[in-house]
């Protein structure tokens, strides 16, 4: 008597087809990558998270600006070996903003 091998349910390809098995294993391979949000993106989302508002013009020039700021880009934090980027920094500020901290 013949054994029976038991095959995924999705597997609906005979078992030599090695084509099918290919185009299978190339489309399991195959992950949709979202583009990089843009800053302005990233600081209106921030936004939305921690305030429940997008930003206004105001705030978000000030971002833009801190984030473009050559001194803001990578140094080493105080208290570790890690270097700190703009936006760990940026996002510190946010959170300890009073508007984060107290309820109105």
């Amino acid at each position: 008597m013949a054994e029976r091998v038991a095959k995924p349910a999705g597997d609906t390809a005979p078992a030599g087809d090695t084509a099918a098995k290919k185009a299978k294993a190339a489309k399991d391979d195959k992950t949709v990558k979202a583009p990089e949000p843009t800053p302005r993106e990233r600081i209106t989302k921030a936004y939305r998270l921690l305030f429940g508002r997008t930003p206004t013009a105001e705030e978000l020039a000030a971002g833009l600006e801190f984030l473009s700021d050559e001194r803001n880009k990578k140094r080493t934090d105080d208290f570790k070996d890690v270097p700190v980027t703009a936006w760990n920094q940026y996002a510190r500020v946010l959170l300890s903003s009073n508007e984060f901290v107290y309820l109105n």
